[in-house]
């Protein structure tokens, strides 16, 4: 146990948080396009619920505000924003005054398009992630949502490939990186998820305010790595999957929990964390079945590879 904080502790000094500090103050600026019901509508929901003075304050630097009819000069102001939202009368203003607009442009009118565009977003720009969350509360949850699930994925198939390489010695080759051990490549994946949870929510990503967050992840994860470790030691190859599904829960608990304090300020109940950690074993077992026959396929293929040559 010494000898894996220490090398934890190790691996996150040299942790450089410049990319993820630059990523969520990257500019970001958003056209939103309609008459004056559709801009206040539009507004409301890149704001959401916050009354922060900071959110209140990002958002409203970062949004960008063009009535209809469109004028001979918002041409080239829309085309200078990263993105344009139109209401369904901005769209048509847009077509006819011949605006051209180069930039992509979502039309949204109601719930269901508001929720299809987040999506699209979150999915085609994935270098905008953290400044959309820091700059925009109305779209923070999916932002913290997507970092969440991914980190949580990503950690799951460490855990899977780690506890198979003890059982199924060919996959080795096939993932090198993974050999020494998942114990600091687990650690390191939460501490990052923590840093841009904080960008997200505009917080400081350092070393420094981030420091009460960052040891309750290495003393909360050690644990409960150890019993994944087990779990797989004591039932070779079928407790593989469960080893994924503890690394899966585990990550996904500890972001929720983080998210819901960097953005909130306050505590999850812990009846709350314990449902979330119940949840999360299930949608982990799931996940991690998934991976390992996909691992399994890749290692199958790999050697039919290495029989041919």
């Amino acid at each position: 146990m010494a000898n894996s904080v220490e090398a934890v502790w190790k691996t996150i000094r040299e942790i450089t948080l410049d990319d993820i500090r630059k990523a969520s103050r990257l500019p970001v600026k958003v056209a939103l396009v309609g008459v004056d019901d559709d801009l206040a509508w539009l507004q409301a929901h890149f704001r959401g619920r916050t009354s922060h003075e900071g959110d209140l304050r990002r958002t409203a630097d970062s949004l960008r505000f063009f009535e209809l009819p469109i004028g001979p000069d918002d041409e080239g102001s829309i085309n200078k924003c990263t993105f344009a939202c139109v209401s369904p009368a901005g769209s048509t203003g847009l077509f006819q005054s011949g605006t051209v607009i180069k930039v992509p442009i979502f039309t949204i009118g109601t719930e269901g398009e508001w929720d299809h565009f987040k999506r699209e977003i979150l999915d085609s720009r994935w270098d905008l992630h953290l400044t959309l969350g820091r700059n925009f509360p109305g779209i923070r949850p999916d932002v913290l949502d997507y970092v969440i699930r991914n980190t949580a994925c990503v950690n799951a198939e460490v855990a899977i490939v780690s506890g198979a390489l003890f059982n199924i010695p060919s996959i080795g080759p096939i993932y090198p990186g993974v050999a020494f051990g998942d114990t600091v490549i687990l650690t390191k994946n939460q501490v990052m998820m923590a840093f841009r949870l904080a960008g997200a929510c505009g917080h400081a990503v350092d070393i420094v305010h981030r420091k009460t967050e960052v040891i309750s992840i290495i003393g909360g994860g050690l644990g409960w790595r150890t019993l994944a470790r087990a779990a797989a030691g004591a039932i070779p190859v079928l407790g593989i999957p469960l080893k994924g599904a503890f690394a899966f829960a585990g990550t996904f608990a500890v972001g929720k929990s983080l998210a819901h304090f960097l953005d909130t300020g306050r505590r999850l109940e812990p009846k709350t964390e314990q449902r979330i950690y119940a949840d999360a074993v299930e949608s982990g077992k799931v996940f991690a079945s998934d991976t390992l026959r996909r691992l399994t396929r890749r290692q199958k293929a790999f050697r039919r590879r290495g029989r041919r040559t």
